[in-house]
């Protein structure tokens, strides 16, 4: 009877271990998603070719330049890809490397 205790407690600690990478790998692929779906908003927003004709337009760019900065600050930080081994290589690695 305490042999198969033991071997029940030890069949779900193993079991709970695998569901917790399993989920941590769901949330890893989730933040990637966001993370590329980011990226790709980004990137359709810095092609337009606006330039300023008067000062009004001009102003509205550096605007909008600033709440895209603001926005890759916030990216950055909120997910904690500074130093990510997981970046290395990848096409992201300049855009979000401190």
């Amino acid at each position: 009877m305490k042999r198969q205790w033991k071997e029940l407690e030890d069949t779900t600690a193993d079991k709970g271990d695998r569901l917790f990478d399993a989920n941590r790998h769901v949330l890893y692929e989730q933040s990637v998603d966001d993370i590329d779906g980011w990226m790709k908003d980004i990137e359709s927003q810095i092609v337009t070719e606006d330039v300023g004709h008067d000062l009004t337009t001009v102003n509205l760019l550096v605007q909008k330049q600033n709440v895209l900065e603001v926005s890759h600050l916030y990216c950055r930080a909120r997910l904690g890809v500074c130093q990510s081994p997981l970046l290395a290589g990848s096409k992201w690695q300049s855009l979000l490397s401190c």
